[in-house]
């Protein structure tokens, strides 16, 4: 068996196109699972996402439970300073 040039170009070229196919085949499939990891992200942030409105909305409640609880504790402290009875009913 003789092996001139072309054919030794043409098996080595084989080579190097399977090589690239493999090579091709393994991206692909890497390209999947950042696209399938990326939708899963995806849905994940949006389970977990609060518009901006409604979280505004709760800020206020938060902070008008906070303004209650200063008041209330203002009121406590008058009637230490007065001695009272802290608001306590006898």
């Amino acid at each position: 068996m003789t092996l001139d040039a072309q054919t030794v170009v043409m098996g080595l070229l084989g080579l190097v196109c399977g090589l690239l196919a493999y090579w091709a085949t393994r991206l692909e499939g890497r390209v999947d699972e950042l696209k399938e990891q990326q939708r899963c992200a995806v849905e994940e942030m949006h389970k977990n996402y609060v518009p901006r409105e409604d979280c505004r909305e709760r800020t206020g409640q938060i902070l008008a439970g906070l303004e209650r609880v200063d008041d209330k504790l203002d009121r406590v402290a008058d009637s230490v300073r007065t001695g009272g009875n802290h608001g306590n009913r006898t």
